[in-house]
Formats: C-alpha cells, sequence, structure tokens
C-alpha cells in the first residue's frame, strides 16, 4: 500500500499541542497559518500566548491597528500569556492599558509589559498607570514589569489573590503605603524579583508579606541621585516564610531584615566602591549579615570584602551563624580576606563545607603580592569537612590561606583545589607548587587532596 506523499501529519494534531508549536512565533508569523487550510483558519484566534513588539513595526502607526485588530477578532478562549513591548512614541498608554483590560477579561494568568517612555530622562518623572481591574485580577498568577524608571502608580485597592511572582524592573516607587499593599495584599505571593528600582520621596521602601519565600533585590540603578538627590533610604523586609534573599547592592544603602526564622539560602553580592573611610556603609553590611544569622547557606561576593573585616572591628563582634552549613565566598585572597575568613570560619561552629571562589585583582599580580600582614593566629577548626577552592593562582596569600586551613581543620575529609587558567597554562609552576602544599602538615590524617 503506498503511502499519502500529501499526508498533512500536523493538522491532525490536537488544537492544544498546535497552539505550542504557534506559542513559538511571533503573532503576525501565527496570523498567517490561517491561510494553510479549512482548519487553520481560526486556530490563530485562540492561541494562548500573545506576544505583541512595537518595535518591529514600521511605520510605527499600523501597531496599534494590528493589536487592536488581533484582539478584536480573539475567540472566548483564555489567554495564558500576554506580553507588551511599546513606547508613547507611537502608542499612547490609553491603548496599553485597553489591551491589558482586555487580557484580563480573557482570565490571562502570565503579563509582562515593557514600557519605553518617549522623554525618559525629562523631569518629572513619566507616571504609568495600569488599568485598575488588572490589581484585582484572579487569574493572575506572573507579572512582569520593566518600565524604564518610570513612577508605577498604583490604585488605593489592590487584591491580587493568587499572584505567584512579581518582577519589576526599572520601576520607581514613590508612595509607600501603596507599595506595601502590592506585596501585601497578594496572599500568594511566592517570589519577589526587584531589579534596578529605585524610591522617590521616600525615606524608607517596605517589603511586608506573610507569603513570600524567595526574594531578589537588585540594588539600585547608579545615577538614582539624578532624581532623589539622595540614595541614602532605607529597605525594610518582614517576611517570617522567607527562604531565599539575594541582595545586590551597589550604594551602601541600609537593609533590615526584620523576620526571616525560616532563611535557608542567602546570597550578597557587594558590587560597590565604597571608600574604606565609609564606616556607615561598613556598619549597615554587618548588621545586615546579623540579620542572616538563620540562614543555612551564605553566599559572598565582593572585590572589596575586606570591608567586612573592617566593619567587625568598628563593632567589636562578628556576626554568629550558628546554623551556617555551607558558606561560598567570592573574593580576591588577600591577607584581610583571608581575616575574614577565620573570622567567619570562627562564627560559624556548625559550618561543613567551604567554597571560595578566587577574583584576581586588576591591579594585582603574582610577582607584586606583598608578604601577608596581621593573618590571625591558628586555632583549631573542629568542624569543616570539605573545602572547594576555585581560580588558585598560587601566590603568597592563597598558598598561607591553603597552610592555615590544612593546618587547623582537625575534621577534614576533603580539599579540592582548581587552579586558575594562567596556573593551569603553566604545568611547571603548577607541579611546584602542588608539591609545596603537599609538604604542608595537616591537622586530619583523613584529608583527601584533589586539583
Amino acid at each position: 500500500m503506498q503511502m499519502n506523499e500529501c499526508c498533512d501529519r500536523i493538522s491532525d494534531l490536537p488544537d492544544s499541542v498546535i497552539h505550542h508549536i504557534l506559542s513559538f512565533l511571533p503573532i503576525k508569523d501565527v496570523i498567517r497559518t490561517s491561510f494553510l487550510s479549512s482548519r487553520w483558519r481560526y486556530l490563530w484566534a485562540s492561541v494562548p500566548s500573545l506576544y505583541f513588539d512595537g518595535f518591529v513595526f514600521s511605520p510605527k502607526t499600523k501597531f496599534v491597528k494590528f493589536v487592536d485588530s488581533v484582539l478584536l477578532r480573539r475567540n472566548g478562549s483564555g489567554i495564558q500569556k500576554f506580553c507588551l513591548r511599546f513606547s508613547d512614541y507611537y502608542c499612547e498608554t490609553s491603548h496599553a492599558c485597553s489591551w491589558i483590560s482586555t487580557a484580563v477579561s480573557h482570565n490571562v494568568q502570565e503579563l509582562s509589559v515593557y514600557y519605553y517612555p518617549r522623554e525618559h530622562f525629562a523631569l518629572p518623572i513619566c507616571l504609568f498607570e495600569l488599568p485598575m481591574c488588572l490589581f484585582r485580577c484572579k487569574s493572575l498568577r506572573v507579572l512582569k514589569l520593566n518600565l524604564y524608571e518610570s513612577i508605577l502608580n498604583l490604585p488605593p485597592s489592590i487584591h491580587l489573590p493568587f499572584l505567584n511572582t512579581l518582577h519589576l524592573i526599572s520601576v520607581t516607587f514613590s508612595d509607600n503605603n501603596l507599595t506595601r499593599k502590592l506585596f501585601s495584599n497578594c496572599p500568594a505571593l511566592k517570589e519577589v524579583i526587584l531589579e534596578d528600582c529605585t524610591v522617590r520621596d521616600l525615606s524608607v521602601l517596605h517589603i511586608s508579606s506573610l507569603s513570600i519565600e524567595r526574594l531578589t533585590i537588585d540594588g539600585l540603578p547608579r545615577d538614582v541621585v539624578l532624581y532623589s538627590g539622595s540614595f541614602d533610604h532605607e529597605i525594610k523586609i518582614s517576611a517570617p516564610r522567607l527562604l531565599s534573599i539575594k541582595y545586590i547592592n551597589y550604594k551602601g544603602q541600609n537593609i533590615c531584615l526584620e523576620k526571616a526564622p525560616s532563611l535557608v539560602d542567602a546570597a550578597i553580592y557587594l558590587n560597590t566602591e565604597w571608600n574604606e573611610s565609609n564606616q556607615i556603609c561598613c556598619r549597615r553590611m554587618i548588621n545586615f549579615l546579623r540579620d542572616l544569622s538563620n540562614t543555612k547557606i551564605l553566599m559572598v561576593s565582593s572585590q572589596r570584602a575586606q570591608l567586612l573585616s573592617v566593619a567587625s572591628n568598628m563593632l567589636g563582634s562578628f556576626p554568629k551563624f550558628f546554623h551556617l552549613n555551607h558558606l561560598k565566598l567570592a573574593v580576591a585572597v588577600t591577607s584581610n580576606n583571608i581575616r575574614l575568613i577565620t573570622c567567619f570560619l570562627n562564627s560559624a561552629p556548625d559550618l561543613e563545607f567551604l567554597t571560595i571562589d578566587i577574583f584576581r585583582l586588576r591591579w594585582s599580580n603574582r610577582e607584586e603580592d606583598s608578604e601577608p600582614q596581621n593573618v590571625p593566629l591558628a586555632r583549631v577548626i573542629d568542624h569543616l569537612k570539605d573545602i572547594k577552592i576555585t581560580g588558585f593562582g598560587g601566590n603568597k596569600d592563597e598558598l598561607v590561606l591553603v597552610k592555615f586551613l590544612l593546618e587547623n581543620a582537625t575534621v577534614l575529609e576533603r580539599m579540592t583545589i582548581v587552579p586558575s587558567k594562567l596556573l593551569f597554562n603553566d604545568s611547571e609552576l603548577r607541579m611546584k607548587i602542588s608539591q609545596e602544599i603537599q609538604m604542608y602538615p595537616s591537622a586530619s590524617s583523613n584529608v583527601v587532596m584533589f586539583s
């Protein structure tokens, strides 16, 4: 029996499968499939994912007509994902509000809006207002807004009962009471991501929620001073169910974690150029570390991590981490940072795993490294079992650190040293350094070395 060469296997697929295939195509191409056959004529009108990008239209005036036309012909099926990317250069925000309202009426589950104001550097800052129906949408699960530094104008009444994820990018907050409602009036909210967000005329930004489990705060934009005249504001977090927090700091703003008894994982990235004389910033970071005392996994990344040890001197004591099991540090290994590492080891009695990812300082190389100074006296470390050091270059400070850990970690089972690219390519030097490390005395008779 000869097979029919004209067999259309794709058209025989269920609507749900075809919709999934169409979700990977631009909406213009999706509509073009209506000309394939009678089977495809109306499928485009019920695709669950809609992505409208105004920047691909020429002339720009066609964009509004196109979106209006697509939504007008939309059948009664629900919308799973609705993404809108536009600029008010060719599209009024009133059009966007109308389209978002249509998505809400079709029980939208995931909404993404990317708004680029025409005069985003002009003062006053642009206001962006979403339709009120969105803030009472019972179907919405994910909300992502990128407002290009515009102020998010929130309504007085907010209740999103099933919102699970809130991702705000380049959003400016100006009303603390309404901002509080945005977080607290979403009882199912699990994840919040604030990326390059700013505050205007606010001294404190409150993030309060009984449901949030994962929180990411990606600092402030570097030019925030253009708007508020100061970046000296406070972030207060009250989230008793918080499990994970990621904090990327650029300006040294004050952050306070008021309630987080369930915290498991914390990551701090100090991407800042603080001056070592700036005692306020140092104190703020040490106090924030104290707020993380319940965490089991802690990541600290900074090219100036030595400021933490400087701050601990100022405050008289280093924070205690009684539940910390795994410490991850991404730092340059200098004499000051060796001291910081020992501060962590002395303050975390249950620490079993230590990971150190070594930064290479731009102004330093192996030949220029000075003799390590102020390295703490050896003391017994009776809890550390596994150490991994990556990016190891073999300079004096790094060798001092390895020697210190081997001599004092009494229950150490494994130390893994991964050479930097430069050291890896120098086989003769790598062999010399490896032999030197093998000669170091070890407090544990069970330690196994890998490299």
